[in-house]
């Protein structure tokens, strides 16, 4: 399973889904525009992966931007929503 998700199969998958939640947090409102602006960048990056010149480059540049996007989500996602408040 390790080695299905570490190769470039990984990196389509996991830019696919940012894209997929970027796009559609932007729809709905839900997330920061911030948030979704970064993760249709940080998706499209991981597709491009695939092209075999840019492989090298995209997998680093995907993996860094990936973490960042999921750490400001946990962020979002941990804060109290204002509607939430008594």
């Amino acid at each position: 399973m390790a080695n299905g998700l570490g190769n470039s199969n990984g990196e389509i998958l996991g830019g696919l889904l940012t894209l997929l939640v970027s796009l559609a947090a932007l729809r709905a409102g839900g997330l920061p525009k911030g948030l979704n602006l970064l993760g249709l960048l940080v998706g499209a990056v991981g597709i491009i992966s695939i092209i075999p010149a840019l492989t090298e480059m995209m997998t680093g540049v995907f993996g860094l931007s990936q973490i960042i996007w999921f750490v400001w989500l946990g962020i979002c996602m941990l804060r109290p929503s204002p509607s939430a408040a008594p």
